[in-house]
């Protein structure tokens, strides 16, 4: 299973437009590309870096928590071609409004993760995003999609304590659980055996919450608008992500229950 890290770190890449869908049709024709969107993506909001897992565990579609953005406003010729279509979180779109491409005050850009690399523009400080010094177009872009709303804060730092503290348990309490059991059956104690248990319970727990952070949630389309079969997350997620190995439960086929 491959989950998400506890900290995803600003792409140090541009997030390739592999997809290529038909053209929309009508005012609402973009809503085709969703499922194009979601793989292309990542299922992450490009702008704040939260994951879909981050809102809603186990598949967030039908919830509202992530929209289609035209980067470059409806009010304009073409908004509704692919390219000018982004995956993005419902704060992230909220915050943005109305907000200009271009500051008319003093001519700062948003930034597109699309054409631009969030690495060279953006730093990860704890669980919020920081503008990098002297990228004023970053603090335009941060400050326009308010990058660090508390609500979105919040959520980064809950994946990241939460993925930190089952990894440990993941990792120590197969050892601990048959030292347990080793000194229950050489000493003739069974409250060995009732604490191994009681950890074997934390460690499917932990597991469990860990499912909730698969890099590709359960919801995730098998087929798009362009009718690709089996499409995949972008490499610089792939990258990002860490792969675990169920742990094996005493009297189990490995496989947590």
């Amino acid at each position: 299973m491959k989950i998400l890290p506890p900290v995803l770190v600003p792409w140090r890449t541009v997030i390739d437009r592999r997809h290529d869908p038909p053209e929309a049709q009508g005012r609402y024709g973009y809503r085709t590309y969703r499922a194009c969107l979601r793989w292309e993506f990542g299922f992450t909001c490009p702008f704040c870096l939260c994951h879909e897992a981050d809102f809603v565990p186990r598949g967030a579609e039908g919830f509202g928590v992530t929209q289609i953005e035209h980067f470059v406003p409806v009010s304009h010729k073409g908004t509704n071609l692919y390219p000018n279509c982004f995956y993005i979180c419902r704060f992230c779109n909220r915050a943005r409004s109305a907000a200009a491409n271009v500051d008319p005050e003093d001519g700062r850009r948003l930034l597109s993760p699309t054409s631009s690399v969030w690495a060279e523009h953006f730093v990860v400080a704890g669980d919020e995003i920081e503008a990098r010094e002297g990228s004023d177009d970053a603090a335009y872009t941060r400050d326009a999609y308010d990058l660090n709303d508390h609500r979105k804060a919040a959520r980064r730092r809950y994946r990241r304590e939460a993925i930190d503290e089952c990894l440990a348990m993941v990792r120590e309490s197969g050892s601990i659980c048959r030292r347990l059991l080793e000194d229950a059956v050489a000493t003739h104690k069974p409250e060995l055996v009732d604490a191994a248990k009681a950890i074997e319970a934390g460690l499917r727990r932990a597991w469990r919450d860990l499912e909730v952070f698969e890099v590709v949630p359960p919801d995730a389309p098998s087929r798009c608008a362009c009718d690709v079969e089996a499409p995949s997350i972008p490499r610089l997620l792939e990258e990002q992500s860490i792969e675990i190995r169920a742990p094996a439960f005493e009297g189990g086929d490995g496989a947590p229950a």
